[in-house]
Parts: C-alpha cells; structure tokens; sequence
C-alpha cells in the first residue's frame, strides 16, 4: 500500500486499516499433507472436502462451492462451444424424430444433454 500511495499518486491508502492474517503452515504439516492426504485424494480413498480440512486457514464449504461454481462454468462454456460445432456441422433437419431424438434426426444440443444431466444429479 504504501509503494501505491508513493508511486500513484492518488487517494492515499491507510495501511494501518488493514489487518493481515496468515495462518502458520509449518513445513511439517506441509509434508504430512502432501505425502499422505493428497495421495489418499487422489486414489480416491477420502474425499475433497477431507483433504481441504487438513489445510489451515481454509474456509473448507466455500472453497467446495466455489469449485462447483468453476466447474458448472466450465461445463456451461464447453457445452457451448460444442453447440457452436454442431450448428457448424448440421445436418438438414428431419421430419421425423429418430431413435427417441428431438426431430432434427440428433438426441439434442450438447446444452440440452447437459441441463439433462444437472437435473439427474439434482
């Protein structure tokens, strides 16, 4: 803050509003966490949210909604980039629904299967 109130020029911050706090991690609990937790994650043998609870200072629910929120965002934009695919590589449509599809000879945009699939999981 105060390399910005030098170099800037502007409002002037206060630094002594702001209070800093950083929880200790010793290299200890790093190593525990790395060579045990993490590989027991990923052999699938305990769950995010157990791995999160062994790192300090997290907020162990936000951190798992913020990562449904990136993956839920990630998917809305894959399935639209695979939508933009299809329009690209359309077909001319059918008159007929086939094989339990939606009338355009396909089983639906990449969107509507994966609507489909968030609401199985619901």
């Amino acid at each position: 803050m105060r390399l910005w109130n030098v170099t800037t020029k502007k409002t002037p911050l206060r630094p002594e509003l702001v209070k800093i706090e950083l929880p200790l991690v010793t290299q200890e609990q790093w190593e525990r966490i790395t060579s045990t937790w993490l590989l027991l994650y990923n052999s699938d043998a305990i769950t995010r949210k157990t791995l999160l609870q062994q790192v300090p200072g997290i907020d162990v629910e936000a951190e798992i909604e913020a990562l449904e929120t990136q993956k839920e965002e990630a998917m809305d934009k894959f399935a639209e980039q695979a939508e933009n695919v299809e329009d690209e590589n359309a077909e001319p449509v059918a008159d007929e629904p086939r094989n339990g599809g939606n009338g355009n000879g396909q089983f639906g945009s990449a969107r509507n299967r994966m609507n489909q699939r968030r609401g199985a999981r619901a």
